[in-house]
């Protein structure tokens, strides 16, 4: 059985900054009734701007969705205007093809109107509101500088030498793709994921900008000293960042998720 037809997507664009566009995708979509009629479809991708077709993508009989990149044809639309052609072309698996008594299913249980994706540039930094506010009165009231910390109070504490191991303490970048994980099926975008970790020495003196509880303050005072065989504190993650995702859920639908505490943000002793 071969099956051919196409669909044809326009969208408004006015209101975007499309000279922030880093990549567009179009996102070809099985529809979930036919997993268990499943067609091979090949797609390709055409616009009314004078670009080159995209490369024909294919989506295998298990594949929920695939895609076409149309960079090309959404920067050099007219006026924000973007008309997209997609043909396919879809046949049945051999091994399908012998099972008999197959019921004939119109095109839209196949395949789904295609979606447009779109990645923006974001801000590197964002601005502070309130980062350029100079206080008409300065409070006179004294705080200490290591709230509920232990630091200030132990006797000695600071004094001596605080070795700073080359290998210190720190965030570190791990990037990797969610075809890695062999998650692609279900998480549309973003493609790369960077969670980041936290390796390095621990120093001997914690300061406060470690965020370490006073709990490992005292582990490494211990452990210094000898009092007990204990390890020194680890570093780990202290803050987290959340992760948004477009995923494609169990019946087709798909949905913007945020995930917390899924990118380490900045790391401490403990």
């Amino acid at each position: 059985l071969d099956l051919q037809y196409n669909y044809t997507v326009k969208y408004e664009l006015k209101n975007l900054l499309l000279d922030k566009l880093v990549k567009a995708s179009f996102l070809h979509l099985r529809s979930p009734v036919s997993s268990r009629h499943p067609f091979i479809c090949e797609a390709r991708v055409t616009s009314l701007e004078d670009v080159p077709e995209c490369d024909s993508v294919t989506m295998g009989p298990r594949s929920l969705w695939t895609e076409s990149d149309v960079t090309n044809h959404v920067s050099e639309s007219k006026d924000g205007q973007v008309s997209l052609f997609a043909h396919y072309r879809c046949i049945e698996p051999k091994h399908a093809r012998s099972i008999t008594h197959r019921k004939c299913f119109p095109p839209q249980h196949h395949l789904r109107a295609p979606v447009l994706l779109l990645f923006l540039e974001e801000k590197q930094q964002p601005v502070e509101w309130g980062k350029y506010l100079t206080p008409l009165s300065r409070p006179r009231t004294r705080r200490s500088p290591e709230p509920g910390s232990i630091v200030s109070d132990i006797p000695n504490y600071k004094q001596g030498p605080n070795s700073v191991a080359k290998n210190q303490c720190k965030l570190h970048s791990y990037r990797v793709t969610f075809k890695d994980l062999g998650w692609d099926h279900w998480i549309i975008a973003p493609h790369k994921y960077n969670p980041r970790y936290c390796m390095g020495d621990c120093p001997r003196i914690l300061y406060y900008g470690y965020n370490s509880p006073n709990h490992a303050i005292m582990q490494t005072l211990i452990s210094e000293l000898g009092v007990a065989d204990i390890p020194m504190p680890s570093c780990v993650p202290y803050k987290y960042k959340p992760i948004s995702v477009l995923m494609m859920e169990k019946n087709g639908n798909i949905v913007y998720k945020e995930y917390e505490d899924m990118i380490a943000d900045s790391c401490t002793c403990r």
